[in-house]
């Protein structure tokens, strides 16, 4: 693992930072020897959310924001990155079952800011766009209310939380979604390539989808 943020380990933060995140998760950076990797000249992080299943949606079915994030001081993980609540554009309305929830689904992406604007364009395919150098590995999912189902107890009808309120950590594997323990990072596989050659729309679509059909069929946390 090697960390990829430059300034030495200073702190580095986007223009538009304005305060205390509401969540903070690790990030840790792998390399592959395969890949021929140049440093970023001005890192960013951003998260992007999904905002439509639609399959034409390509590229226009995700919103940016922006990640505030430092090099950590812990030898076990390369950044530690604050998310903010995922702006209202990003909420998806969710069939969990029992429960209709409002959710966000989203990846990180660690990219090369080459136009200075803070922002990824994933349709530049020229030498000058922005280069995204990698993606997490794991779904960032965060949940506006609580996912509950009904459990029959001998008082009756109760209420289970299946899924809390807030940040949550998934990773897409056989038969279907698994959160990520608390405190586990994210994992960033060094890709380096043009935003268009890096769209993660698909693939977040593929992971929404596949969420919502586990929960509705009561295969994670049922009751």
């Amino acid at each position: 693992m090697t960390g990829l943020v430059a300034g030495c380990g200073e702190p580095l933060l986007p223009a538009d930072y304005a305060g205390p995140p509401a969540a903070a998760v690790g990030g840790s950076v792998i390399r592959s020897e395969n890949v021929l990797y140049t440093e970023a000249r001005a890192p960013r992080l951003s998260v992007v959310w999904l905002v439509t299943l639609e399959p034409e949606g390509g590229v226009g079915a995700l919103v940016g924001q922006s990640l505030s994030y430092r090099r950590s001081q812990h030898l076990q993980k390369d950044w530690d990155i604050g998310l903010d609540v995922p702006q209202s554009a990003a909420r998806l309305r969710m069939n969990m079952g029992t429960t209709n929830a409002h959710m966000a689904i989203g990846k990180v992406v660690y990219f090369d800011d080459h136009d200075g604007d803070g922002l990824l364009d994933w349709s530049c395919s020229q030498r000058d766009c922005d280069q995204v150098k990698a993606i997490s590995s794991e779904y960032v999912v965060y949940v506006n209310g609580p996912v509950t189902c009904e459990t029959r107890t001998a008082n009756g009808l109760e209420l289970t939380a299946r899924l809390s309120a807030g940040f949550h950590y998934f990773e897409l594997q056989e038969p279907g979604p698994i959160e990520r323990p608390r405190g586990a990072d994210l994992r960033f596989v060094i890709e380096d390539r043009p935003a268009a050659a890096a769209d993660p729309t698909p693939g977040l679509q593929s992971f929404t989808r596949a969420l919502e059909r586990t929960y509705r069929l009561g295969a994670l946390g049922g009751c």
